[in-house]
């Protein structure tokens, strides 16, 4: 594992060659369409890795099932995809559903043909070559998405199903070789009668052969969309100097998160409130030997931790988070009755507990979701936690046994001689008050902020 100096000097010399772009409102149609038209020759011509080309795309057969014509179209192809362009992209992240329409220049569609039937009162048959030239022809497709996580963390988003519209905005020109067994008076005629009312005839003829092409355009639009990230497809014009951690790397989670820890715990964004001082009105404490109620209770010095591991496993959506706490302190009043080891313990008065180099272990499971902007957030799903205690335990309660100071000291010196084991006695309920709310304040924080925010930093 490389040490932290390490990690920063590589990240430092890598933000200062390159910049993470910033993701597009999902309600911004505007940047949407802008970022897929600024992609979209990289995905049309199948320049990543696993993506094929979609120009040309290829159909071996397509057969047309039509109430008055009969058509097949055989080893076809469908080429000119690189002279379009994205025209609309919206998204609408309440419903999970999409809009994409795609204007073309100039569309080829060629191959081989048999055709016998009706079209628009015109009779006509013959198999040969064909050739279909598509100007100003737009592919209108909506439907439902499906996002995911990657390994690393990245939001991606694929097209789960859709619905195709086409629109005819200039011409559609139809060249079929060898209609009527060769006769070429009535295959003028034919001709000119389908060039001079193609916008008819393209609404008659088009929605099977183009549903085959286009069902490989999506396959392959996805493909594309599980290779890169949303915020390479949609980013925002300028670039931040953010980098965001990959779910895999330690050393980048826990200095993102050491970055965003004291934002958390002094409660900066509106609805997140402060770590620093925790309340609690009261706390019993009902252990085997020893039994405690501490009311008007706080427990102060959240401010002096620091994370110090953090770990998410994308695989069972469990984590780690290490808090290393430098001076904690726990005050208020307390009555108690029982023992501690191998003394008595017994007085009500005031108590001050201070713990130092403490060092709160959390481990647990957590969710995930997906905000209005189709920005990523986790939250603790459950936890439980651990206590690495380093330095020392200091004890100090007023009022001991009546005032008894010669008991006091003796209870004292021995609760701070032994403080380890006094420690493991007495912390249980208390910590499982205040860490509980403290994970609280820790997930209305991360409601506030998206994972991108809080794991990653400034170069």
């Amino acid at each position: 594992m490389i040490s932290t100096h390490v990690f920063v000097l590589i990240v430092f010399l890598w933000n200062n060659a390159l910049c993470n772009p910033i993701i597009c409102n999902f309600e911004d149609s505007e940047c949407l369409t802008e970022g897929a038209d600024n992609v979209y020759k990289e995905f049309v011509e199948g320049e990543i890795q696993g993506v094929p080309s979609s120009d040309p795309l290829r159909v071996d057969l397509i057969e047309g099932e039509l109430p008055s014509l009969k058509y097949t179209l055989k080893d076809s192809t469908l080429s000119g995809m690189k002279n379009c362009l994205p025209e609309l992209v919206e998204i609408n992240t309440k419903e999970t559903k999409y809009k994409y329409h795609v204007a073309c220049k100039h569309l080829i569609l060629n191959g081989k043909y048999d055709a016998k039937g009706d079209i628009v009162g015109m009779f006509v048959e013959g198999s040969g070559d064909y050739q279909i030239d598509l100007y100003g022809y737009a592919l209108l497709f909506s439907g439902e998405y499906e996002r995911y996580t990657s390994d690393e963390g990245k939001l991606h988003i694929v097209i789960k199903d859709y619905k195709l519209d086409l629109e005819a905005r200039e011409k559609v020109v139809f060249d079929f070789k060898n209609l009527f067994c060769g006769d070429e008076e009535k295959s003028a005629v034919a001709h000119k009668f389908a060039n001079e009312n193609w916008k008819e005839i393209d609404k008659i003829v088009r929605g099977q052969a183009m549903a085959h092409f286009m069902s490989v355009f999506i396959d392959n639009v996805n493909a594309y969309m599980r290779a890169v990230p949303v915020e390479h497809v949609f980013p925002q014009n300028g670039c931040d100097k953010t980098l965001v951690c990959d779910f895999e790397n330690i050393e980048c989670l826990t200095l993102g998160a050491k970055q965003t820890y004291q934002e958390c715990v002094n409660g900066d964004l509106k609805g997140v409130p402060s770590s620093d001082p925790l309340h609690a009105d009261v706390i019993k404490g009902n252990l085997p030997t020893l039994k405690y109620t501490l009311r008007d209770v706080t427990f102060s010095g959240m401010r002096s931790c620091s994370p110090e591991l953090v770990r998410l496993h994308q695989n069972n959506a469990t984590f780690d988070y290490h808090v290393a706490c430098k001076h904690l302190v726990v005050a208020g009043k307390y009555e108690i009755k029982g023992d501690v080891g191998t003394m008595c313990i017994e007085g009500n008065g005031d108590i001050k507990i201070d713990h130092y180099d403490y060092v709160l272990l959390f481990n647990g499971e957590f969710d995930k979701y997906f905000d209005k902007q189709e920005k990523l957030h986790i939250l603790v799903k459950k936890y439980n936690y651990d206590i690495d205690a380093r330095t020392k335990v200091v004890y100090e309660f007023t009022n001991l046994f009546n005032g008894d100071s010669e008991k006091s000291a003796a209870m004292h010196k021995y609760l701070n001689e032994n403080w380890k084991q006094a420690d493991k006695i007495i912390r249980k309920p208390i910590l499982d008050t205040f860490l509980d709310l403290f994970l609280k304040n820790v997930n209305e924080y991360l409601k506030a902020v998206p994972i991108e925010h809080v794991f990653s930093f400034k170069a």
